[in-house]
């Protein structure tokens, strides 16, 4: 966009919408989580669980400063922040429930249906985790994948995250790739 018509995007940003300018739309922000189930997280979860709260605060925090800083481009109100997620153990439940503790709603992404998708989660503890943290989405999306083809539903899932959010949150190990996705 040239000049000109920065200004005038800049001007209509701070009319009021009672003055015939479009409504200005609230500031809000997406992320997405990947990470490593359990077995890959080698006895750091705790450890991750709090970073990833102190994270969700940085960006909350800045999030916060370019509304106050720009506040004439946004609605007023406070900046929203949401979580998309695959659900999975591992990093997924570990951001969600960070997420869930800094009042940020979650939006699940499953790479099946609920059922078909249950059956990655052991029966007791595993499965009733993620059916509360699953409860607790504001949003489910349930990817039409194949159990025969279970590493294109995950792919699948991964990509729907990439698509829904603003900033992906990659939980890593450091080490190299151990398989697709791995």
């Amino acid at each position: 966009m040239d000049r000109i018509g920065n200004d005038r995007v800049a001007a209509l940003a701070r009319a009021p919408s009672s003055a015939g300018g479009p409504p200005r739309i609230p500031l809000a922000l997406a992320l997405g989580v990947t990470g490593h189930r359990p077995e890959q997280l080698d006895g750091q979860a705790e450890r991750i669980a709090t970073r990833l709260s102190e994270l969700l605060d940085a960006i909350a925090a800045a999030l916060a400063d370019i509304a106050a800083v720009h506040a004439s481009l946004f609605a007023p109100g406070a900046p929203a922040i949401r979580l998309v997620t695959p659900l999975a153990q591992g990093a997924d439940q570990l951001a969600a429930c960070a997420a869930i503790a800094k009042h940020m709603p979650i939006e699940a992404v499953l790479p099946f249906e609920r059922a078909a998708y249950e059956e990655d989660f052991a029966a007791g503890q595993a499965r009733d985790r993620f059916h509360a943290l699953l409860g607790k989405a504001r949003s489910v999306l349930e990817l039409p994948g194949r159990r025969e083809a279970p590493l294109a539903a995950y792919v699948m899932a991964g990509r729907a995250t990439i698509a829904h959010c603003d900033l992906l949150i990659a939980i890593w190990d450091g080490q190299a790739p151990r398989g697709r996705g791995g």
